[in-house]
């Protein structure tokens, strides 16, 4: 039942973030209000913090914990890199914004955290949280090796892509 409500969620969610994406194509991330790097927002860096305490003070499984954190902490070691080997209000720079302040806390951990324990503990909910956490990490991995070849076409092509599969609508 839990995972009939998480899949019909994320159905609709996805819905609604589609029609704004449509909505917002034409604007690029920085009309859409980015206008400093996330790097030089504390904002950025805070929210990843405390939603790392948000995390702990759960007390979810550890498995969970670990692999929540695994994924803070490439988003943190990530964002200054984007900022510096991308142009920091550009497309991937906005992105892992994105991810860091909207997907990763509200579309992926915030309604896990919101089950009773009960609920958080069932197997088709823990593997459908770890398989997004894995996902998300994958994805991040890709950022870092796009990085590394610093070629900004890619890191375009990429920002793309992460703004279809997470659905990532183009406000801030």
């Amino acid at each position: 039942m839990v995972l009939i409500l998480i899949v019909v969620a994320v159905l609709v969610v996805a819905g609604v973030a589609f029609w704004w994406w449509l909505k917002m194509a034409a604007a690029k991330p920085s009309e859409a209000g980015e206008s400093k790097p996330a790097s030089q927002d504390p904002d950025v860096p805070e929210q990843l913090l405390d939603l790392n305490l948000e995390i702990r003070r759960a007390s979810i499984p550890n498995e969970v914990t670990t692999q929540a954190e695994g994924v803070i902490d490439q988003l943190r070691d990530l964002l200054p890199k984007v900022e510096e080997k991308a142009s920091p209000t550009g497309e991937l720079s906005w992105m892992v914004r994105r991810i860091a302040t909207e997907y990763l806390p509200n579309k992926c951990l915030r309604p896990y955290l919101n089950l009773d324990s009960s609920a958080q503990k069932e197997p088709e909910t823990l593997v459908s949280v770890k398989q997004s956490l894995t996902a998300l990490s994958a994805e991040l991995d890709g950022i870092s090796e796009t990085l590394k070849d610093q070629d900004e076409s890619e890191f375009n092509k990429k920002a793309l892509f992460l703004k279809h599969k997470f659905n990532i609508d183009g406000e801030v």
